[in-house]
């Protein structure tokens, strides 16, 4: 279990065809990054709140990456 008191969190917003999103990020103290969720404005998407997929990152920008790539697929 995670203690969210060792997490730093980042969050990014993205856009396509004018719908929203944003992706949030936790860097653990000790451990990879991981993206925490996406979250749609506006949208026929579900939001996809949970640690959706992580531990293969080694920097906060490699989870943005790939969290802004499956953002966009859903759009």
């Amino acid at each position: 279990m995670i203690d969210e008191r060792d997490i730093r969190e980042f969050s990014r917003i993205g856009e396509k065809d004018g719908k929203r999103f944003n992706v949030l990020v936790w860097q653990p103290r000790h451990g990879n990054p991981f993206v925490r969720a996406i979250r749609f404005e506006d949208s026929h998407v579900k939001n996809l709140e949970f640690p959706l997929f992580g531990g293969q990152f080694t920097t906060e920008d490699d989870a943005f990456d790939a969290a802004f790539d499956l953002a966009l697929s859903l759009l």
